[in-house]
């Protein structure tokens, strides 16, 4: 065999080597703690950042093979007083993707599954409320709004609860059942 030939060949073989220790060094480490754990903590910065609010997030699971991901413990703190109870509590949230094109990077929500959320929204005196006020983006978002569509979205056993303290102390909560009926709890506390 021909010198050069032998140098392609071991070229061959070098790039392969290294792109199968590649592929077995990015498999293990998607699947360590401590990438787990900075992945977490980007998904609450970025949320925070993005809201303007306080986001906890206790734990994620990512199912690469079905475009899903499982959200637990999943806590968004609004304007309200630390003593007091927080805008969004969800204790476990699945979002499932579609990809629509691969080359215009579409994307569909295609599953939004929120098991046990509960909403505390309540209102001041002077009007305002407990929502968080996202800071002014600074990029330009070309998402249309008619391309946003879930495919579906069930809320099971959760609840909201509207304090609106301009009306004397009234609060009206909801119990949120099954897929869209909504039902009234209780009308004054």
């Amino acid at each position: 065999m021909a010198d050069w030939k032998k140098g392609v060949a071991w070229t061959a073989v070098a790039v392969g080597g290294l792109l199968l220790i590649g592929i077995i060094t990015g498999f293990l480490l998607l699947r360590s703690q401590g990438f787990h754990g900075w992945v977490l903590a980007k998904i609450v910065q970025n949320a925070s950042e993005s809201t303007g609010a306080r986001v906890e997030l206790q734990n994620f699971d990512l199912h690469v093979k079905t475009l899903t991901a499982d959200i637990y413990g999943l806590t968004i703190h609004g304007t309200e007083a630390d003593d007091q109870k927080p805008l969004l509590q969800i204790q476990k949230a699945t979002v499932s993707l579609k990809i629509l094109s691969i080359l215009d990077r579409k994307v569909n929500l295609s599953q939004l599954l929120l098991e046990n959320p509960v909403v505390n929204l309540t209102v001041n005196k002077d009007g305002r409320s407990n929502l968080p006020t996202p800071p002014p983006s600074t990029k330009k978002s070309s998402t249309n709004v008619f391309d946003l569509a879930v495919g579906h979205v069930l809320l099971s056993n959760g609840a909201i609860y509207l304090r609106d303290r301009k009306a004397s102390g009234v609060c009206k909560s909801l119990r949120l059942t099954h897929r869209d009926r909504l039902q009234p709890v209780a009308k004054e506390i």
